[in-house]
Parts: C-alpha cells; structure tokens; sequence
C-alpha cells in the first residue's frame, strides 16, 4: 500500500530505525515485500509461508540467528505511525522483566475522536 509516496512497510521501517534498536530487519514471506523492502535499504528475512501470525513469523526469523539473550520486538508491518519511543518502552519493559517471554504494550481508546485522528 502507498501512502504519500512511500509503501507503507517503509513508513514503518522508518519509524522502527528511528528507535533505540540495533538491528531492524523485515520478516516476510511475500518475494514482492522483500523486493521493495530491500529497494529501500532494509534487511530482509525470508520466512516460511504457513505461519498464521506475525508472532509465529517472528519466531521464525528470530531462530534464524538471534540469542535467546536479545530482546526482539515485533511491529507489524501495517503500523506507520508507531511512535519509535513505544519500540523502546516494550525493548525496555521486557529488559526490566528478564523472566518475561513477551510484552503487549496498547492503550485504552476513551472515545470516538481520539481513536479517529487523520493519518496524514
């Protein structure tokens, strides 16, 4: 999907490269994402095709080279507005909880307007 210019994934790797993170890397299983993706500059993992989520393909690549060490947090690749310094505070809530396995962070939608504020 293009969205002023730019495919949506972009907007989205963007967005996580202006985190805290060492590494962002596009999971994906689709050879058209991975030609666009890698037409930008990103680093692409290509994953099987029978994962259900994207948790499930974030395992996939993780186990591809990652330490049970790292912490690894997934974005969704439909998320072009994720804010970067809500990819650090999940990185830094689950450094802070060793024993924890995974981390949803969300927020509570009170009404209407906040939930529909334009894109762009």
């Amino acid at each position: 999907m293009d969205i002023a210019g730019k495919p949506m994934i972009e907007h989205v790797w963007l967005r996580a490269k202006q985190s805290d993170a060492r590494e962002v890397v596009i999971a994906t299983d689709d050879a058209r994402i991975e030609t666009v993706a890698k037409q930008f500059g990103a680093q692409v993992v290509m994953t099987r095709t029978d994962h259900v989520s994207g948790t499930d393909r974030l395992q996939d690549a993780a186990q591809r080279g990652w330490s049970d060490e790292q912490v690894v947090v997934n974005v969704q690749g439909d998320e072009p507005l994720i804010p970067p310094v809500v990819i650090n505070q999940v990185a830094e809530l689950l450094l802070q909880q060793p024993s924890a396995d995974i981390a949803t962070l969300c927020e509570a939608i009170h009404d209407e307007r906040s939930f529909a504020i334009p894109m762009w």
